[in-house]
């Protein structure tokens, strides 16, 4: 399953980015179906990083985030240890941070970036992202368990 988060400013994007995955026929779960000028990124991840770790038991669920600049939403999610979130700018950034650092979440910039990502540009980097296998050689699963113990370790 792929779930799809956002705050207000990404709010445009992220239904966007639906109805380009229900035209693939991407299975697609909307977690902030409402739009609400009032919320905050930090929730959008929230929302989307508890659904990453109750249902990621088979490592098959992924997720999208969108807020103004993506930065906000992206370095929320990443406080969570079962998430590895990437910001994408660009369409090959989506298969990179898949490959390499075994992203299962990716985050789009909103209303509040210069960069515009075209119907063609969001189609191609879900199937990428979506695509991807993870790398699993020595060094890749070598840095994303050294990810994933510095999640575990950091009591601030």
């Amino acid at each position: 399953m792929l779930y799809i988060s956002s705050d207000h400013a990404g709010f445009d994007l992220k239904n966007r980015i639906i109805k380009v995955c229900q035209k693939r026929s991407i299975e697609i779960e909307d977690l902030t179906p409402d739009y609400n000028e009032k919320d905050d990124y930090p929730d959008a991840a929230q929302n989307l990083a508890q659904r990453l770790k109750t249902r990621n038991e088979k490592d098959n669920d992924l997720g999208i985030a969108v807020c103004g600049s993506g930065q906000g939403i992206c370095m929320a999610l990443n406080r969570f240890s079962w998430v590895r979130a990437g910001l994408i700018e660009d369409t090959g950034t989506s298969a990179e941070v898949r490959k390499h650092n075994h992203a299962n979440a990716i985050c789009f910039p909103g209303s509040y970036s210069e960069k515009v990502f075209s119907d063609m540009d969001i189609e191609e980097i879900v199937e990428n992202f979506l695509n991807t296998e993870k790398e699993m050689i020595d060094r890749r699963v070598r840095r994303v368990n050294k990810m994933t113990e510095l999640g575990n370790n950091c009591k601030g």
